[in-house]
């Protein structure tokens, strides 16, 4: 590290799939490089743990808007302690894999600052945790049972949001008004056949011009 720069490390999806538009990884990327600080890209195939240690294989990595979106340098091995930053953006689905990425990110959190905390990425589900300010968020249920999802549509009006509890990006996100012949399709696949909870919101109109979810854990 040299003067005031920071050895910053992104633990994230494939830079090749992101949306330089909409994804804020990309923009904490070009954001931390304008600030001199280094850049260091990995994905989770990268990051493995031997003797106690959590090591990755990383590379310098410029973002910039236009096509390419981004350049990489040569890759090299490091142990993830001599970061001063790990950024964990990893989008869900939450599966076994992304739960074991917090585990070994837990393994360095005493030695570096990691965002976000792997402890709460485990603990607050991100449309769960929402729950705690109800005041705050649109009328909303959460259950797997479809005869409450058809009657929560009554009760908000006759259209509602469906979404699943660990996705991301509007993944499997769907609009339903009362009427649609569609509705026992959809609920059933959402819900898996009622083996899967869901949460299901009032639908808002103002969410067409753009909505921000933010969630400060200390």
């Amino acid at each position: 590290m040299s003067g005031s720069s920071l050895r910053m490390g992104f633990l994230m999806d494939p830079i090749d799939c992101i949306l330089p538009d909409k994804d804020t990884t990309f923009v904490f990327m070009m954001e931390a490089g304008k600030r001199g600080h280094d850049v260091l890209y990995f994905t989770p195939e990268d990051m493995f743990a031997s003797a106690g240690s959590v090591h990755a294989e990383l590379r310098p990595a410029a973002v910039r808007h236009g096509k390419p979106h981004y350049k990489l340098g040569d890759s090299f091995e490091i142990n993830l302690k001599l970061l001063d930053v790990v950024f964990f953006r990893t989008d869900p689905p939450f599966t076994m894999d992304y739960l074991y990425q917090t585990y070994l990110l837990d393994l360095i959190a005493d030695d570096v600052f990691v965002t976000n905390n792997p402890r709460a990425v485990r603990d607050a589900n991100e449309k769960l945790f929402a729950l705690h300010f109800p005041d705050l968020i649109p009328p909303h249920i959460v259950t797997n049972n479809i005869r409450r999802l058809k009657s929560f549509l009554e009760g908000v009006g006759g259209k509602m949001v469906v979404k699943p509890l660990n996705r991301a990006g509007g993944d499997n996100v769907f609009v339903i008004e009362k009427g649609d012949r569609n509705t026992n399709a959809i609920l059933e696949m959402a819900t898996d056949f009622e083996s899967r909870r869901i949460i299901t919101q009032k639908y808002v109109p103002e969410a067409r011009d753009g909505d921000k979810r933010i969630l400060l854990l200390v």
